[in-house]
């Protein structure tokens, strides 16, 4: 607002406002400490997600997800997104969730095995079985029916977030 007032296209002060939302299990290596903050004057599920279940999440989980979250939210289509060490793994559309999971799995097996994996439409009972076939650090979806909670849950320490506001607007 200074800098539309004072008419500065580059201003000598730029300022940011953040609210932290959770401190971080860790850093991007385990001895640093890390918190999350969030810039609440704009909407995207990076802001809003909820936290259904699982360990606190950590730098890299917050980063790795961010990514996921930013390609699945390019696509009208049913897509998944397998993210691990800030890099895809498998991205894939299907006509279901389940066959957008299972394309993406197939793009590169080994490294989706603890990786993030991202939707942008809601996970279904049959998806959430395919899931917790191998271990995952993350599922994030804009939603879960009741028997993919339930089949989701039985692991504990995996992260179940829900994705709010999820826009390919809002992703960039």
């Amino acid at each position: 607002i200074s800098s539309y007032i004072l008419g500065e296209d580059f201003p000598q002060f730029f300022y940011f406002f953040y609210e932290k939302v959770m401190d971080l299990r860790y850093g991007e290596n385990p001895h640093q400490k890390a918190a999350y903050y969030v810039d609440k004057t704009k909407n995207g599920a990076m802001k809003d997600f909820e936290y259904l279940q699982g360990k606190e999440l950590s730098f890299n989980n917050i980063r790795d997800m961010d990514l996921a979250y930013k390609v699945v939210a390019e696509f009208e289509e049913t897509t998944c997104c397998a993210v691990k060490h800030s890099t895809p793994c498998g991205v894939a559309i299907g006509e279901t969730v389940v066959e957008a999971y299972r394309k993406a799995y197939e793009c590169d097996p080994m490294s989706i095995f603890g990786g993030i994996i991202a939707f942008n439409k809601e996970v279904d009972g049959k998806t959430a079985v395919e899931l917790n076939k191998i271990f995952l650090e993350i599922v994030a979806a804009p939603d879960y029916d009741e028997d993919a909670l339930i089949e989701l849950k039985k692991k504990k320490n995996l992260r179940i977030l829900k994705l709010n506001n999820l826009n390919a607007h809002e992703a960039k």
